[in-house]
């Protein structure tokens, strides 16, 4: 097993042995990216509905004052 020292002499050596890559983003990439994550938020909201839904109804009755005091 190595010694986190050595993992920190690897990550050094590779920062400064690499060379840059001279590459950039491509604006579409960024926006397919945008769009893949929202629609992912909210396809697992659409999916897990009724869990969520029911999750916040447990707690705002939780919160509501009973009316028997």
């Amino acid at each position: 097993m190595m010694s986190p020292c050595k993992y920190g002499v690897f990550i050094l050596l590779a920062l400064v042995v690499c060379a840059p890559a001279l590459a950039y983003v491509d604006p579409v990439n960024g926006a397919m990216l945008l769009q893949l994550l929202m629609s992912g938020i909210v396809g697992v909201g659409l999916v897990f509905r009724r869990v969520i839904g029911n999750f916040f109804r447990r707690i705002k009755e939780r919160l509501k004052p009973s009316s028997r005091e």
